[in-house]
């Protein structure tokens, strides 16, 4: 299970990269009136698959682990908050002029990213910790 920990431990960065872009991309499309392209889609989707990794990998810690405290509980239930954001949410504009579904999306990719952050820090061990 070390292993597959260290995995989950490490994408959170690829997730962070992606974020990072996501944002940046989105915000400067919208302040830009840039046109909405499928690269913005693919950034947005590539942001979505490496929650849903995420969300794969932690579910085999919490199961190959057997325990189910009340911070890996209140993690994966905020997890899942997330992901369903970033899936149902980013839909509802698909049709929208590019500017609505840049600030739309950047919205979305914003509270899934408080919410992540949230996440985390219910779990023990952190500087943050609640």
């Amino acid at each position: 299970m070390a292993i597959v920990l260290t995995i989950h431990s490490l994408v959170r960065w690829l997730f962070v990269l992606l974020a990072a872009a996501v944002i940046v991309k989105f915000a400067i499309g919208w302040l830009q009136a840039k046109e909405f392209k499928p690269m913005d889609r693919g950034l947005l989707a590539g942001l979505t698959g490496t929650v849903d990794l995420q969300l794969v990998i932690g579910l085999i810690l919490l199961i190959g682990y057997g325990t189910y405290t009340r911070h890996q509980l209140e993690h994966t239930f905020t997890m899942i908050l997330a992901l369903l954001l970033l899936h149902i949410m980013p839909r509802r504009w698909k049709e929208s002029p590019s500017a609505i579904r840049f600030r739309n999306n950047l919205a979305v990719v914003m509270v899934a990213l408080i919410l992540i952050v949230l996440g985390v820090i219910v779990l023990p061990g952190n500087r943050w910790a609640i």
